[in-house]
């Protein structure tokens, strides 16, 4: 079950893992009263669950968003979309060249892409990394 929230932000990166750590311990309480029929004394859980609840949360929203941020680098997608942004702006919107009407769209496709591709990264991010939470979860109650 996917218990952390993908968090899409411009905060900085105490602020997402910040964001990360509730949203997990959140998810974690929500994932054991579901498994507990409800019970709230097993949904809130043990300290050592709401800390694993809350790493894996932290851990999931910094690492979602480093690679989300990585991913149009690394595809080449940021430096067209920069591109594209410096040329929509060097020809004014009121010229009747063909290249000043065509910039514009590019610019916005270009922006479009990026955002697509790092929406897709920090998604498979969180997917790998609450993955591996779930894996720990899993050691940890069969630990026990």
């Amino acid at each position: 079950m996917l218990t952390t929230a993908i968090v899409v932000s411009r905060a900085g990166p105490g602020e997402l893992a910040a964001a990360g750590a509730t949203a997990g311990v959140l998810g974690g309480v929500a994932e054991r009263a579901v498994e507990n029929d409800g019970d709230v004394k097993a949904a809130v859980g043990s300290p050592g669950e709401m800390m694993t609840d809350a790493a894996v949360g932290a851990v999931s929203a910094t690492v979602g968003k480093l690679v989300g941020e990585a991913v149009p680098e690394a595809t080449g997608a940021a430096q067209k979309a920069n591109e594209a942004s410096r040329l929509a702006a060097k020809h004014s919107s009121l010229s009747k060249s063909a290249l000043a009407k065509q910039t514009p769209a590019a610019a916005g496709v270009a922006a479009g892409k990026v955002a697509t591709q790092q929406t897709l990264g920090e998604a498979t991010a969180h997917s790998a990394t609450e993955a591996a939470g779930q894996a720990v979860k899993t050691k940890n109650d069969n630990d026990q």
